[in-house]
């Protein structure tokens, strides 16, 4: 986007108190625009650290005041007061500006007169700690314009484009929310617009005044100022309801989370018992196991020992003919199903001398013109040992 250097009507007002380090983020944001600021001033309040050769590092690139208040307000309303222009815009030396936000806001200001303010949502940055313990969100969108809210809380950050001819200034006796209860005597019957997007950055480091000072007294010398005292009541009210409430929630959580603890407690046990009875029966198990295993050694030693005895050496020869025998009787059964259609008689004859073949391991056997050829005979064994 081209910078335009020209028309432009704001003053930036930068308050510093030992933010030297943060300082030069704060002036290049401005200088950075695209939409150059009329004038940029930076009044440093009693700085111990190097925000003054910060400052006379720029030149007439800026506007530089030292005070010694050690006040922020009073600080601001210095600045104010040292300023030319038709808008002004008060920046925190620890925060800046995204490079559009002059653009944006001055754009409002200027096609709208009845607008005498104009805000935008954030971003929130820094230390995660203390935006983790404050609760504070990174991606902070505000709301649209609300007066009525507005006397409620605030939700318009300090960074604002401000109609100068309006603006009174800041309260120098409010210690916090300083900008809330300028904007309260700011707007009233006037008109504020949001931009809906974040135009600047919040940084949260700790040492942030706004996090340090009380908040409950600023806060009730405000709502007494402005006759706002009521609000507390109302406010107390919707959080007495809304701790009500959550009482509620916290009890019916408390039943489900004793119900799901009994349900757990319940399967829990099922799941202990099963477990005992599994563990039992692998005891069983393993005492069969055992059982069979010392039976087996046994029957292996009987075996041995009946391998080895006499009667068994001498009953060997019986049991080669029954095993002889039981193949006889295998041949005969399939050959006769295999070969039926050859006749009876050729078949024995056939078989017999195949056996003697066998018997006497002789390489030669004279067939018959009706006995059956040496292949045939082979896949008869063939079909006997299959069987077996």
């Amino acid at each position: 986007m081209e910078k335009n250097k020209y028309n432009t009507k704001t003053s930036v007002i930068i308050t510093c108190h030992n933010y030297g380090k943060y300082l030069n983020e704060s002036i290049e944001s401005v200088l950075n625009q695209t939409k150059k600021a009329l004038e940029v001033i930076v009044v440093n309040d009693a700085s111990e650290d190097d925000t003054e050769k910060i400052c006379l590092a720029y030149g007439d690139k800026i506007k530089y005041f030292k005070v010694d208040f050690l006040n922020s307000q009073k600080t601001r309303n210095y600045g104010l007061k040292e300023s030319k222009g038709d808008y002004v815009l008060f920046l925190d030396a620890d925060d800046y500006l995204r490079d559009d936000y002059l653009e944006k806001t001055e754009k409002e200001l200027d096609k709208n007169e009845d607008l005498v303010l104009v805000y935008s949502d954030r971003v929130n940055f820094g230390d995660s700690s203390v935006l983790r313990e404050n609760y504070i969100c990174t991606d902070w969108q505000t709301e649209d314009f609300d007066y009525q809210k507005l006397l409620k809380y605030n939700y318009i950050s300090l960074p604002s484009l401000i109609r100068k001819i309006f603006f009174e200034g800041f309260d120098e006796n409010i210690k916090r929310f300083q900008d809330w209860e300028a904007w309260i005597r700011l707007l009233k019957n006037k008109k504020a617009k949001r931009i809906g997007e974040p135009l600047f950055f919040a940084r949260f480091h700790g040492n942030n005044l706004t996090l340090k000072t009380e908040g409950l007294i600023e806060r009730i010398k405000i709502l007494c100022k402005h006759g706002l005292v009521y609000t507390i009541k109302d406010d107390y009210s919707k959080m007495e309801n809304d701790i009500n409430f959550l009482k509620d929630k916290i009890n019916n959580f408390e039943i489900l989370i004793l119900e799901k603890d009994n349900f757990i407690k319940e399967i829990t046990e099922k799941m202990n018992e099963d477990l005992n009875k599994i563990k039992e029966q692998n005891i069983k198990n393993e005492e069969e196991i055992s059982f069979l295993k010392s039976e087996l050694v046994s029957r292996d030693i009987q075996i041995n020992a009946l391998k080895n005895s006499t009667s068994w050496k001498i009953t060997k020869p019986v049991r080669v003919i029954k095993d002889k025998i039981l193949k006889i009787i295998h041949l005969f059964k399939y050959a006769f199903l295999i070969y039926k259609k050859e006749g009876v008689l050729s078949l024995i004859k056939s078989v017999i001398r195949f056996i003697f073949k066998k018997i006497t391991r002789s390489s030669k056997i004279v067939l018959g013109q009706n006995g059956l050829n040496h292949t045939r005979l082979e896949k008869v064994l063939k079909y006997i040992k299959e069987d077996e």
